[in-house]
């Protein structure tokens, strides 16, 4: 029984499904039918494969195999997936015989004995009949060489480098040409060389020997490769007797011969390059020196290893006499690694180099060893240079002379010789209010606090401190307003005045209700008597009650503020009179 993917229902499996998803391919069929015809000679399909006598029965074996290892996914999970093997091979393989489990490998030979073996020692098996020939490997040469069609792309690209050609005379794009016209042109051709390189290397990048022609037949120059720069190099030596080229004679091989001088120096000294082995042994058979390594004392050195003609030592020596120099001018050997020079370059190495040494990681490796370190040590170099330290009383007497020349403590940060010691210590007061552990005490804040130290950086803005003004003399400014405007409700937003304004009816609301207030009953007969207004808001939302209008935007006479003192006066107990 088979179980179909419809609504789970058990059919039998020589009923075709009403849909078959994965139909029989044309090699299916092809093999299906070399099944047939093995079947028609043998009268079986259980074919194995000590029993083949040609590559059509090997094939066929191995089909066989794969068809029961599909029936037997098929069956496991039949629904939830596309399996190779569906219910119309299953109903023609069975409709031709095909059995799916061989258990007795003697049961379904053709030429096998019926019956149980004898006891004692079993046969030795018989070679088989036909021993297919291993798979044939691809030559990655013949890969390479293949002749690939071109793309249009290519050639629409090929075209336009004929039209830059034509107008400027050259295939080179200068490498300052960054417009948009040429962008994608001057990358196209960029990718072409780098994929000739990488092509002659005998990787497979695209390139081909028809593309190869096309682009040096409209003039493109292609940097030569590293066998056929070795080859000038063995022609030099061959004429000359020597590799000593110069950039005079050859700039281009001097170059290759300086960078090639380089990295073997960098592979005798232990270091990881990209050089093989082979090209390392051709270079050193030629005459190339690179690094040796030498061992002195116990000690591995770099004994006159040489990278582009320039001897490692005798530059180290050079730049260690200058390093002596200095000293005997400036009395340190603290070469400022921002004057950009060669000693202070030199200098930054050495502490590069040290660093490594101290490391101990593996892959890490330094050019300085003990003599040189000792030499450096000697002469007073440090290979991790701190700042200058100063004590606080030291810093202290630096802050004094700074007021005394300038006549206050306002230390800008940018200071020369102070400037650290600013941010220092208003980062450190910062943390010591915060309650943070610092190196801020009571002392040290006192001590700074009397000479007058500025803690919070930034601009100060200037600030003019005015007398404030007595209450009479705001009377004065309002009676001034009143006679150049026509009433006393002076806006709020318009300054000081505006303000006491606000103030006084704030102060008389307060009064009103017996509540501790600055207004005194003679402040309030004054402001009356100039038609002071009490009550702002029910004067602007007046216009909203036309029947209050008349009565609110009177101001009220000095009998109506009597009358309302009157009336709180015996609450206060006379503390207004």
């Amino acid at each position: 029984k088979h179980w179909w993917n419809a609504r789970s229902i058990p059919r039998s499996s020589n009923k075709l499904p009403v849909k078959s998803f994965n139909p029989p391919t044309k090699k299916w069929e092809a093999m299906y039918q070399a099944s047939l015809d093995f079947k028609a000679k043998y009268g079986h399909i259980n074919i194995l494969s000590h029993n083949v006598t040609s590559e059509q029965e090997y094939e066929l074996v191995k089909w066989v195999k794969y068809q029961r290892s599909s029936y037997k996914s098929y069956l496991e999970d039949n629904m939830g997936r596309n399996h190779a093997m569906t219910s119309t091979k299953v109903y023609r393989l069975k409709e031709a015989g095909f059995d799916w489990i061989v258990d007795d490998k003697n049961k379904t030979s053709p030429n096998a004995e019926t019956g149980k073996r004898k006891r004692g020692r079993p046969r030795k098996s018989e070679a088989p009949l036909f021993v297919p020939s291993p798979p044939k490997k691809k030559n990655k040469k013949e890969s390479l060489s293949r002749n690939r069609p071109i793309r249009q792309k290519w050639l629409e690209m090929l075209e336009s480098l004929k039209q830059y050609k034509t107008t400027h005379g050259t295939v080179s794009i200068p490498e300052d040409d960054n417009s948009e016209e040429h962008k994608e042109l001057k990358l196209w051709a960029k990718t072409q060389k780098a994929n000739y390189i990488r092509w002659k290397a005998g990787a497979d990048v695209g390139m081909t020997q028809e593309k190869a022609d096309l682009l040096i037949e409209l003039g493109m120059e292609f940097a030569p490769s590293w066998d056929e720069m070795f080859a000038q190099v063995v022609a030099y030596k061959a004429q000359h007797g020597h590799i000593n080229v110069t950039s005079e004679e050859d700039a281009a091989l001097a170059s290759w011969m300086s960078k090639q001088n380089f990295v073997l120096g960098r592979h005798l000294n232990g270091m990881t390059t990209r050089l093989k082995k082979e090209q390392i042994s051709r270079l050193v058979n030629v005459g190339f020196e690179g690094g040796r390594k030498k061992f002195v004392n116990g000690d591995m050195r770099v004994e006159g290893s040489k990278t582009g003609g320039v001897d490692f030592d005798a530059k180290w020596d050079l730049m260690f006499g200058q390093l002596q120099d200095y000293k005997s001018e400036n009395g340190h050997c603290n070469v400022p690694t921002s004057a950009g020079s060669d000693l202070s370059n030199w200098v930054a190495a050495q502490r590069r180099m040290y660093g490594k040494l101290i490391s101990g990681k593996p892959g890490k490796r330094s050019f300085l060893d003990a003599s040189k370190m000792q030499r450096l040590t000697e002469l007073g170099f440090q290979f991790r240079p701190r700042g200058s330290y100063y004590s606080w009383e030291e810093q202290m007497v630096e802050v004094r002379k700074y007021k005394e020349e300038n006549g206050d403590c306002k230390i800008p940060v940018n200071h020369e010789r102070l400037g650290s010691f600013v941010k220092l210590v208003r980062r450190e007061h910062k943390k010591y209010l915060q309650g943070k552990k610092c190196g801020m005490t009571a002392v040290k804040e006192a001590e700074l606090k009397e000479l007058g130290f500025v803690f919070e950086g930034g601009k100060t803005p200037e600030r003019r401190v005015t007398q404030p003004k007595s209450w009479e003399e705001r009377y004065q400014d309002l009676i001034r307003y009143k006679d150049q405007n026509g009433d006393t409700v002076v806006p709020q937003n318009s300054g000081r005045l505006g303000q006491w304004v606000h103030a006084q009816r704030v102060h008389y609301k307060r009064f009103k209700r017996g509540e501790p207030s600055q207004m005194t009953a003679e402040k309030a007969l004054k402001l009356s008597e100039i038609g002071f207004c009490f009550d702002a808001a029910e004067r602007f939302r007046g216009s909203r009650i036309g029947s209050r209008v008349s009565t609110i935007q009177r101001p009220m006479d000095v009998e109506e503020v009597q009358g309302q003192i009157s009336d709180v006066a015996p609450a206060l107990n006379g503390s207004f009179y």
